[in-house]
């Protein structure tokens, strides 16, 4: 869903492996670049079930510990001068942490895209539940 809705609003959006500092490869879901732009970032979105108020925070610093390594081979690769990387948390029972209503502003994307995708992971949760019942 995120992937679509940047889409639209005229973005590149690649899934990509990518080759960290240390030698491991990582994949990564979303590398995107706005247009004209040398400047990208890597956006990794996961749901977790909600579990205290620093999580979405941690959320991000892994996901930053996990791909920081990777962007001087991104950098390289797309000839960019920038990479951000953006650790995005969903909450599994619906919280819509700030970092992610930040992201939302950054990318100019609207109410009705954070209610959808919460909306979504919600489901998602539910049938992992359902799963396991």
């Amino acid at each position: 869903m995120i992937a679509e809705v940047l889409r639209k609003k005229g973005l590149a959006v690649h899934e990509v492996h990518g080759i960290s500092q240390e030698g491991s490869c990582r994949r990564i879901d979303m590398l995107t670049i706005p247009p004209g732009s040398t400047s990208a970032y890597i956006i990794d979105p996961t749901i977790r079930f909600e579990a205290q108020e620093q999580q979405p925070a941690e959320v991000h610093g892994e996901k930053c510990r996990i791909y920081e390594p990777t962007v001087p081979f991104h950098s390289e690769k797309y000839h960019l001068t920038s990479i951000e990387v953006v650790g995005l948390m969903f909450g599994a029972r619906d919280t819509i942490p700030r970092l992610l209503v930040s992201f939302c502003k950054t990318f100019q994307l609207n109410n009705d895209f954070i209610h959808d995708v919460s909306l979504t992971a919600i489901r998602g949760s539910l049938a992992v539940l359902k799963y396991h019942l």
